[in-house]
């Protein structure tokens, strides 16, 4: 008895093993939905008129076409001078202090760009949408603790 139960569990087992990639291979591929940033869903939840919709796009786009790029090939640098300083016998925090200095520039710089974005969809905001703005601004704030 214990063998048949063994031997059903075995053939079981490689029937999902066989037959798992002809499923997944037949079913439909759905293309991969952009992500939704969790701006987009405030913007999304205020019942914007129109117009205003089209001031947010237009300063969204200013945004995007502003904001400090990130230089791959700076950071990749950036991460290999952490890693040999680290990794030296004598720790030289002046040289560190540089590199955090740079990073922490770059940050700054690119929080800075995004509170004034969310800074200028609140100006465009009516009084009922600027209290709605403030609580979900809040409630995001009180999550991220």
């Amino acid at each position: 008895m214990k063998s048949l139960k063994k031997s059903l569990c075995v053939l079981t087992a490689s029937a999902l093993l066989v037959t798992a990639p002809f499923v997944s291979a037949s079913s439909p591929q759905q293309p991969p939905q952009p992500a939704v940033s969790p701006l987009q869903m405030v913007i999304a939840s205020l019942n914007l008129s129109e117009e205003q919709h089209a001031e947010v796009i237009s300063l969204i786009e200013d945004y995007q076409s502003d904001r400090t790029k990130i230089d791959m090939n700076s950071a990749i640098e950036l991460k290999k001078k952490q890693v040999a300083l680290v990794t030296q016998p004598e720790f030289n925090e002046a040289e560190m202090e540089k590199v955090i200095d740079t990073v922490q520039a770059t940050e700054k710089s690119m929080v800075m760009q995004e509170m004034r974005l969310k800074n200028n969809i609140y100006n465009v905001l009516t009084e009922e949408q600027k209290e709605q703005f403030k609580t979900i601004m809040k409630s995001a704030l009180s999550d991220g603790q």
